[in-house]
């Protein structure tokens, strides 16, 4: 597979990151992909310092491998030919287990130059914290200030006009198809009522904030599909061609031109 069918891969798998913006992990690489300059570098934050969290140390001591195999595909994927984990010092096993694997990767051929001879190189290596979660208020960023620094945009769409862009936030949203499409149609609604036989009702539903459906379904970029749910079991719905249905069935029946 080529980086490009490993990033096409992940993005269809749906897996997202495990923080709070649950940000999809496939178009993250396809972001650092296809930035420009290098080095890039695959980082792996394994600090782990909120109390009480010990998720990142039960991996790295109970399967290291799994994780040392991970930043490998994305640093295929992204362009990158090394990577560093950050782990705590207070993680004295998890640090000698990793080192252990990190040594068995190089020796059967896994990490290292030129990679089973396919002419691809990577390496890991184990950079440990100084043992502190904040280290001080000179130092220690401000998450607030940060995010209305670097992410505006963002920002105030969640608070002005309660709208999540990368729809993760479900209590800002009924639906992710209606939730991104630009005319905010009841995309789940006109959908049901096609699928029942009520065309003029679904086109009335389209209406009831896009005017000019027959239009709309055909010049329409219909960010809507991307966001399918039906998308994460096998394909997502066509949503475009369902809205040009109804308005063309309308148009026939009503022996019109327009709908």
């Amino acid at each position: 597979m080529t980086p490009e069918q490993v990033i096409e891969e992940v993005k269809a798998s749906g897996l997202r990151g495990r923080g709070g913006a649950g940000f999809p992990t496939g178009v993250k690489w396809e972001f650092v992909r296809k930035a420009a300059g290098s080095p890039k570098y695959v980082v792996c934050n394994a600090d782990e310092g909120d109390p009480g969290a010990f998720m990142d140390r039960s991996v790295l001591e109970g399967d290291p491998h799994s994780m040392i195999e991970a930043m490998t595909v994305a640093g295929y994927a992204i362009g990158s030919d090394q990577g560093y984990v950050y782990v705590r010092a207070e993680y004295p096993l998890a640090v000698e287990r990793l080192a252990y694997a990190i040594e068995q990767a190089r020796q059967q051929g896994l990490l290292g130059k030129n990679i089973f001879g396919t002419g691809f190189d990577f390496d890991l290596d184990i950079r440990m914290g100084a043992g502190a979660f904040v280290c001080g208020e000179e130092t220690a960023p401000n998450p607030v200030l940060s995010t209305i620094r670097y992410f505006r945009d963002e920002y105030e769409a969640h608070i002005k006009d309660r709208r999540c862009p990368a729809v993760v936030c479900k209590s800002l949203y009924r639906a992710p198809c209606e939730h991104t499409c630009p005319a905010g149609i009841n995309v789940p609604i006109y959908i049901g009522q096609i699928a029942q036989g009520e065309f003029d009702d679904a086109l009335a539903t389209i209406k009831s904030t896009m005017p000019f459906a027959a239009v709309c379904g055909r010049i329409c970029h219909h960010p809507c599909e991307a966001k399918c749910l039906r998308g994460q079991l096998d394909e997502p719905l066509a949503v475009g061609a369902l809205k040009r249905f109804a308005a063309d069935y309308a148009a026939a029946a009503n022996g019109s031109s327009k709908a």
